[in-house]
């Protein structure tokens, strides 16, 4: 079956005097491998059309004739996603590196074990191309996803390289927590009555933006608001959204960000003559992860990630916090670490709450069943932080 794969691929990924002059044309002026590859894969993803992708109609692909090999598909700037990926694999290969297809096990279906050694197991295929320091992988057909990645089913499995001679069986690699971030900022202002008004942006990259992106990107941009809206007026109950906005919704290069005003009565709660305010805005009324007591089976989190906070909260005259208390900051093992802050601007008339928060460090992000008291212990204490409370007092 491996040979098959190589010699099947092999044949539509062949070389032709257009894909070298192609090949030659995008790597000029580059010096590095990394940026070379780069070029062809940006290339590949965006100047040739996916046959099944947005923007080719249903009258186009039942005219379109099937490409034969790889030179087919740069002469058509058209192809299914086994054309765009052999194309790459010719136009890297012509470029002067080797690039082979590469099975890839989908651990969102099933987990790889190498003992039973059947290809049946590999269920996708990326391309994989060799460097000096060992082997990278690049999808070239999974819409929205930044470069440099691959799916998040993809990562942390098995992949089979199919040169023709050697196959090579690898793990693929994780990306990093810092890769997946959701960056938060709201910026209000506390009513002597505890509604909190102003302006939230919330940022995305990686796998987060991938996901955000693949859910609107289909909208118009009124359905696209709405739908922003309708999740916010979800996670903030009671509260007014609008001015709803969302930027760089096709540059991948970007964060996806998603802003609006809220205007939510009732944030602060009173008793007595105090307001108890939680810093963490985006935290209200938040839940621990992990509800269960007990848990039958291992833990698998999807792909590391990381959170940054920034709240900055304008207090009614009259008003200062009663001798606040930081929330507590912490490492988990290894695998993560909690920080959070809140400070008293010099005039005491402004609370600035700032909050860290990663996972999956050194790739940890498989655990036996039997690690999970302590998952849910360090998850239910980052809760407890998150719902950290400050009393403002009336001030004489």
């Amino acid at each position: 079956m491996v040979k098959g794969n190589h010699k099947a691929f092999a044949q539509i990924a062949k070389l032709d005097g257009a894909v070298k002059k192609m090949a030659a044309e995008l790597v000029t002026g580059l010096a590095t491998q990394d940026e070379k590859v780069e070029a062809i894969q940006e290339f590949c993803r965006t100047k040739v059309k996916n046959l099944y992708g947005p923007g080719v109609t249903a009258a186009q692909r039942e005219k379109f004739k099937p490409n034969k090999d790889a030179g087919d598909t740069l002469k058509n700037m058209m192809g299914n996603g086994d054309d765009i990926a052999a194309l790459f694999a010719a136009l890297v290969n012509a470029a002067g590196f080797e690039a082979h297809k590469a099975m890839v096990a989908d651990r969102s279906r099933k987990f790889f074990v190498p003992e039973m050694m059947s290809a049946r197991f590999l269920h996708t295929y990326n391309i994989a191309v060799k460097f000096p320091d060992g082997w990278k992988f690049y999808d070239l057909v999974t819409l929205h996803l930044p470069k440099a990645m691959l799916r998040w089913q993809e990562g942390s499995t098995a992949a089979l390289i199919t040169p023709e001679k050697e196959p090579v069986l690898i793990a693929t690699p994780l990306t990093p927590p810092d890769r997946t971030r959701i960056m938060r900022r709201a910026d209000l202002e506390l009513q002597a009555d505890g509604t909190v008004a102003g302006n939230i942006r919330i940022a995305y990259t990686g796998y987060l933006a991938t996901a955000r992106r693949s859910g609107i990107d289909d909208e118009t941009d009124e359905e696209r608001r709405e739908t922003i809206k309708q999740e916010l007026a979800a996670r903030f109950e009671g509260a007014e959204i609008t001015e709803v906005k969302v930027e760089n919704l096709k540059n991948l290069a970007m964060p996806l960000v998603c802003a609006a005003k809220i205007r939510m009565p009732g944030y602060a709660q009173r008793t007595g003559k105090r307001l108890f305010l939680q810093p963490a805005f985006f935290h209200k009324n938040s839940t621990p992860r992990f509800a269960a007591s007990e848990r039958q089976w291992d833990i698998q989190f999807d792909y590391p990630w990381s959170e940054t906070d920034r709240i900055t909260i304008l207090l009614p005259e009259g008003l200062e916090p009663d001798q606040p208390s930081e929330p507590h900051s912490f490492k988990i093992g290894e695998t993560g670490e909690y920080n959070a802050g809140l400070a008293l601007s010099e005039d005491r008339n402004q609370l600035v709450y700032m909050r860290l928060f990663d996972w999956g460090r050194q790739d940890q992000i498989a655990f036996p069943v039997k690690s999970y008291p302590v998952i849910k212990k360090a998850f239910d204490y980052v809760n407890e932080q998150d719902t950290h409370a400050v009393a403002l007092k009336v001030v004489n």
